[in-house]
């Protein structure tokens, strides 16, 4: 495997919007073949937020999305405003879209969720609520129906086909592993 990375020789704008642009990139390849028409998809960074309870619950979402026309359980996430610090994000993503006031907050990493295609970055944290909640007088709770699932249900949600976002998967899998290690111990 090479670790030569492609040129990029060309890239022509097709879209630009505030949320997303599409580049049609034409590249120079390490064993000097030119590969054409690689379409690119520029997007925001993103912050997503593993947030549990003093019961140790997963803080998930139901939101309707558009894009594949279906409810889905889902992490609190948003994108990042420019210049923004992935913590600080978290705290005013969790806040804007459930009312919850965030503790004990950990930067995991960053994962790169559609590398093949796109630039977009997860900062990917992990915080707990003191149980209380600020209110946000934009929240509206049946905008977003929110529910504390324990492990137990988050899996078993899983393997019936009823979490299907990729990232959830992933970081459940973190927190089992962490959550199997803190009781052991």
């Amino acid at each position: 495997m090479s670790d030569k990375k492609w040129r990029l020789l060309s890239s022509k704008n097709l879209l630009s919007t505030p949320y997303l642009s599409v580049q049609d990139n034409d590249y120079l390849l390490p064993d000097g073949q030119k590969a054409r028409h690689f379409y690119q998809l520029i997007r925001k960074d993103y912050v997503l937020v593993f947030v549990t309870n003093d019961r140790h619950e997963i803080l998930v979402e139901k939101q309707y999305r558009w894009g594949v026309d279906d409810f889905v359980y889902e992490l609190p996430a948003g994108f990042l405003n420019e210049g923004e610090d992935p913590l600080a994000a978290a705290v005013r993503e969790v806040q804007e879209e459930t009312g919850y006031q965030l503790k004990d907050l950990t930067l995991c990493g960053q994962i790169y969720p559609q590398p093949g295609f796109c630039t977009m970055r997860a900062f990917v944290v992990q915080a707990s609520i003191s149980g209380l909640t600020v209110k946000n007088p934009e929240f509206d709770e049946t905008d977003i129906p929110l529910e504390f699932w324990s492990l137990e249900k988050v899996k078993a949600a899983a393997k019936q086909g009823i979490i299907k976002i990729w990232a959830f998967f992933r970081l459940l899998s973190i927190f089992d592993k962490a959550h199997l290690y803190y009781y052991n111990t």
